[in-house]
């Protein structure tokens, strides 16, 4: 009998462990597994070898990408712009997915990442409860976080 709920529990335990990875960004720190597990399920899995594109400048702003491991680098015009690494979000700023990238991604090593479309995200926003709640303070604070460490640098779609 011990042995079959340690079977189940170690089950269960697979089953979320996903969506508690989302817990390495800052964005989702604050809220629980069952608010995790909902976004995680919108979310889907992307991996790219060192040198790959991830976009190119002209590409829509529809998607954006939470890094799990690896490195991507930002550039326009040949110009390295950023590096960004495991924990960090890369086209985060544009949520309306209207706009273009102004910059190419690519990836720097191994990366694996997670993607969540911007209109999923939006709609997240919009439902009524704790989630939307959680999530729209969160976005406010990472927004207003990345506004002063870029000091009013103008590719707002970056990161």
């Amino acid at each position: 009998m011990i042995k079959r709920y340690f079977q189940q529990l170690q089950a269960k335990l697979k089953v979320e462990q996903p969506a508690l990875e989302l817990k390495q960004f800052e964005l989702f720190s604050k809220m629980n597994e069952a608010e995790l597990k909902i976004i995680h399920e919108l979310m889907f899995a992307r991996e790219y070898t060192a040198g790959e594109k991830l976009y190119a400048a002209g590409y829509p702003m529809e998607l954006i990408f939470f890094i799990q491991t690896g490195e991507i680098e930002l550039s326009e015009n040949g110009e390295l712009l950023r590096s960004l690494s495991a924990g960090d979000v890369l086209g985060f700023k544009d949520l309306d997915g209207s706009g273009k990238r102004s910059h190419k991604a690519i990836a720097k090593s191994e990366v694996k990442l997670l993607a969540l479309s911007a209109r999923d995200l939006r709609e997240l926003r919009k439902n009524p409860g704790q989630l939307a709640a959680r999530l729209n303070a969160a976005i406010e604070a990472e927004l207003k976080k990345l506004a002063e460490r870029d000091n009013g640098e103008t590719e707002s779609e970056l990161v």
